[in-house]
């Protein structure tokens, strides 16, 4: 796969538009200052974009191809939410075992990398374990319920019943999340953990 480049003035965004209009493989992505844009089209022949750079100028780079299952299947490090939980993606028993034995006080969250997102590593879903163990701190003592709307993975309501929630309704509208999500609830013996396919449009709270 190759990728042809070309930076351009946004004044001319509309006529890059108009000349790409309908190529799924063409992207148009404004730049920091505003007053520049980049267009990017990607060939699957050097010669294709050889021939962009002959009629347009601009540069053309090789991609390199990878093979992003394998590399996604891959165990990442764990992940330390405060003194309360530990993310992991790993699914080796004995290496799980040992990593159980290490974790001290914290509960183990088993979180494959699958077709679902929310591993852990990424920013949004690290803050927001972190928010959800200082906020599950808070409530000790206390009946609390969580709902994980576009739960994905499962890992903050997963998370949640380990940290004491009484009750955590999760929900996706990709099959494929609630899927991964109900084997990841079962695989951390999470109770108290529902995971429904619904659209937030049709959610009535309460219910």
């Amino acid at each position: 796969m190759w990728v042809w480049s070309k930076r351009s003035a946004i004044s001319k965004e509309d006529l890059w538009e108009e000349r790409f209009h309908g190529n799924q493989n063409a992207v148009i992505t404004r730049l920091g200052s505003g007053e520049f844009l980049r267009v990017d089209l990607y060939c699957e022949r050097e010669s294709a974009a050889l021939e962009l750079v002959e009629q347009f100028g601009g540069v053309i780079r090789h991609l390199k191809e990878v093979d992003w299952v394998s590399e996604s299947a891959k165990p990442l490090p764990p992940l330390k939410i405060r003194d309360c939980l530990l993310v992991t993606s790993e699914t080796n028993a004995v290496r799980l075992r040992k990593l159980q034995e290490n974790s001290g006080d914290r509960a183990v969250v088993i979180i494959p990398a699958e077709m679902a997102f929310g591993t852990g590593d990424h920013a949004t879903t690290s803050s927001c374990l972190r928010f959800l163990a200082d906020e599950a701190g808070r409530r000790q003592g206390e009946g609390w319920s969580m709902l994980d709307l576009g739960c994905g993975t499962g890992v903050l309501a997963i998370a949640a019943s380990l940290l004491g929630a009484a009750g955590c309704e999760a929900m996706d509208f990709d099959p494929n999340a609630v899927s991964v999500a109900r084997r990841n609830v079962e695989r951390n013996n999470a109770s108290g953990v529902v995971v429904s396919q619904s659209d937030l449009d049709d959610w009535v709270p309460g219910n």
